[in-house]
């Protein structure tokens, strides 16, 4: 899916989530984690200049949720979690796999999910 936002925002993909590919998972979420600033401020001018009222009041809801502090650090944590599991995923499905090296990644994975 692709949306043209606002001037400073080339373009920003949203990947079709798949239940069976973890990288999906986290291509979900990068345009947003990483782009997050310039989303708020293209939503706010959508907010302040769409001449469609829904429009102007949707806009001005996902700009607020983008704002809240609880979004931002659960955007964070949850990409950073998502990029762990990722590269185990991809460790995973490699031919030449040393087991051992998966197990020390899923038990680093789990003291990090602890904390």
């Amino acid at each position: 899916m692709f949306f043209s936002l606002h001037p400073h925002i080339s373009c920003l993909i949203v990947e079709p989530l798949s239940e069976t590919r973890w990288k999906s998972r986290i291509d979900s979420i990068v345009p947003i984690r990483y782009q997050l600033s310039e989303v708020y401020d293209a939503l706010f001018e959508v907010s302040e200049k769409a001449n469609d009222p829904l429009a102007r009041r949707e806009a001005a809801t996902l700009a607020n949720a983008l704002n809240d502090f609880k979004f931002i650090f659960s955007l964070v944590v949850w990409h950073d979690i998502l990029n762990r599991i990722n590269i185990i995923s991809k460790l995973m499905q490699d031919p030449q796999l040393e087991l051992s090296d998966v197990v020390r990644l899923m038990e680093e994975t789990q003291v990090l999910l602890r904390h």
